[in-house]
């Protein structure tokens, strides 16, 4: 189930312990049959025109079908002979089997026996709106749960819209939340029929103040158009929707369940609601006080389900760094968000998603650095709830890496964690995790260091196994940011001690690899520049470079071929494959210039992929080709 829906609690349709009047001895309609098909299990729910029962399809259950129960909405004995009450089940069924929609319960057929009338429909196991309200109270609920049942409730009422049919009644109590979290609409259609002297109770939720109809509305909930007495229109669902929008994100009703004249409307002190983004507010505020009634499905969809935000994606000066920028963005005025002047600062920024529940923490840090400092000050100010938990949480996994082992994904921590640094200095949370990561990599550090002196004091310079074990050591304090320890005079002194041994003695092989480790250990001794030179030379080495097996370096093949395979690489799957051998060759030092290159062809040729999302409004698979371009074009300028 998706992270982002809210878990209902299960009952069956209607299932409240405030409506359950009784026991089988009670209700004598208990394990009646019902056309000879539908057998009744158990009472769901009763109501003043109405009672609402589990029961079984026998014609199913025969066929050994696993979904065979229904719910069965019978008129109450005393109204079947009268023609009104009767009109009105038929009329709700006849509207319900007309929308064959998701998001609208399924009415499968009107039934008689006898003198019974019935309805059958799916049986639905969750609870209303109106339960889930009470429940999250007095916090209300996130918006992104809301967000996930406002969209379905608006695709329900799009569709019966199209189909000509108005529910006119909407109201928590008649939405109801199915326990995989899919919403669905009841009572389509039935206000429109119904009688001030017999109203039909809701049989979801037991009765409230505000739930007393009034020419077939429900006061709380029905537009000032409705209570005048006109004939119901689409406007007048999206007033209701707009009320209990307002309500699922506050717990609270709008203007406290209070029937407004049009002046006390207009007077009266609504706030937005601390869960309710900006660009929804504007939208359902004035469908609430009215002063726009004419406000379209389609806008409150745009505002409740915004196109994904984009931003151009431009090359740096020099092509060493692509980056992200927003056009207008001089002095956080205009910022690619709209040409309304009426708008405030952080609404605009509320347009560009950057403030909105919806933009993840790493599309905001993606494009942080393209904002003016006062748009950045305030996105980090409004979004330090969530990136304060993704910086923790990313610095807490880079910890596990370093105990696990993991010592490729440290670079990134690293840049974690000056970044969290930069942005939020003082947070206690964020200060204790980077301290943990510190520690431990400072632990991890002296470890590797002490093993880097180990092996050099033990003076076994030609063996192949001692050069093999240094260069692991030296790629591992490089992914961390170590220092390399330098030599100490005794070191040196063993090592030019072997070197002169070896070329006295002409052991070509053994020159090899003591030219090797001169390279990887002793490069910046220039008291050993020219007897490595010479020692070169004697090998058989061309001046500048050593014996590929020893040196374990990248030679210029494999650069070249590198640098062919970014060329052709056709999907990120291939320059992914590509970035790993390439990360492979951080410690080479004999070829910085090739890797180098390597890297900002890569950073380019992320930045392409980045570019080609971003202009499919993909941003959540852009964001992460972003990030590593970034990466790689750092990595390319900080080389030597």
């Amino acid at each position: 189930m998706d992270a982002t829906r809210i878990q209902p609690h299960t009952d069956k349709i209607g299932a409240n312990n405030h409506t359950l009047t009784g026991t089988p001895e009670r209700h004598p309609r208990l394990n009646q049959r019902l056309k000879d098909r539908y057998r009744i299990e158990a009472l769901i729910a009763s109501g003043g025109m109405s009672d609402v029962y589990r029961a079984v399809d026998e014609n199913l259950e025969r066929a050994g079908s696993n979904d065979c129960q229904v719910a069965v909405k019978i008129l109450r004995q005393a109204l079947t002979h009268d023609p009104d009450a009767v009109s009105m089940l038929a009329r709700e069924a006849a509207r319900s089997m007309r929308l064959a929609h998701p998001n609208i319960i399924r009415v499968k057929d009107l039934e008689q026996d006898g003198e019974t009338w019935f309805i059958v429909m799916e049986l639905l196991e969750g609870e209303p709106l109106s339960r889930l309200i009470q429940r999250h109270r007095p916090r209300g609920l996130p918006w992104k749960g809301c967000r996930w049942i406002i969209r379905q409730v608006q695709d329900a009422l799009r569709y019966s819209h199209d189909q000509g049919i108005v529910h006119a009644d909407l109201k928590p109590s008649n939405v109801f939340l199915t326990r995989d979290g899919q919403v669905k609409l009841l009572d389509f259609g039935v206000a429109r029929a119904l009688k001030p002297q017999r109203q039909m109770e809701d049989y979801l939720a037991p009765r409230q103040q505000d739930e007393t109809r009034m020419f077939g509305y429900t006061p709380a909930y029905a537009s000032p158009s409705l209570m005048a007495g006109n004939e119901p229109t689409a406007r007048d669902d999206l007033y209701a929707l707009a009320c209990i929008t307002y309500e699922l994100v506050s717990t609270r009703h709008p203007f406290d369940r209070r029937e407004l004249t049009d002046a006390e409307r207009a007077d009266y002190p609504l706030k937005r609601p601390r869960h309710l983004p900006r660009r929804v507010w504007r939208v359902i505020r004035p469908l609430l006080r009215q002063s726009n009634p004419d406000s379209s499905m389609a806008t409150w969809a745009r505002a409740v389900s915004p196109p994904r935000w984009r931003v151009p994606v431009a090359a740096a000066t020099g092509g060493l760094l692509a980056s992200l920028t927003l056009a207008g963005a001089q002095a956080g005025l205009g910022m690619g968000m709209g040409t309304d002047k009426n708008l405030s600062f952080e609404d605009r920024l509320e347009d560009l998603g950057l403030l909105s529940d919806e933009t993840g923490a790493r599309q905001v840090l993606t494009t942080l650095p393209a904002l003016p400092e006062l748009a950045r000050h305030a996105v980090l100010r409004q979004r330090e709830p969530m990136l304060s938990n993704y910086y923790t949480r990313a610095i807490e996994q880079g910890t596990q890496a370093l105990q696990e082992g993991e010592l490729e994904r440290i670079p990134e921590t690293l840049d974690t964690v000056a970044k969290a640094e930069q942005h939020y200095p003082n947070h206690a949370t964020i200060t204790e995790y980077r301290e943990q990561f510190l520690q431990r990599r400072a632990s991890l550090v002296n470890a590797l260091q002490d093993q880097w002196r180990q092996q050099l004091a033990r003076g076994d310079f030609m063996a192949g196994d001692t050069l093999q074990s240094l260069t692991d050591l030296h790629d591992r304090l490089a992914l961390l940011a170590a220092e390399i320890p330098e030599p100490g005079p005794d070191i040196r002194g063993n090592y030019r001690a072997a070197l002169e041994r070896a070329m006295a003695q002409h052991d070509t092989s053994g020159l090899a690899n003591l030219v090797a480790m001169g390279d990887r250990v002793f490069r910046k001794d220039q008291n050993l520049a020219a007897l490595l030179a010479w020692a070169r030379v004697q090998a058989g080495l061309s001046p500048g470079k050593t014996a590929p097996e020893a040196a374990t370096r990248a030679p210029e093949q494999q650069l070249k071929r590198l640098e062919e395979a970014i060329a052709e690489a056709g999907s990120v799957a291939e320059l992914d494959a590509v970035f790993k051998q390439v990360q492979a060759l951080t410690g080479d030092t004999e070829n910085t210039a090739g890797l180098r290159e390597l890297r900002q062809s890569l950073a380019n040729r992320y930045m392409q992929q980045a570019g080609e999302r971003l202009d499919e409004r993909r941003l959540e698979s852009a964001g992460p080709l972003l990030e590593r371009a970034t990466n790689l074009a750092r990595q390319a300028q900080a080389s030597p």
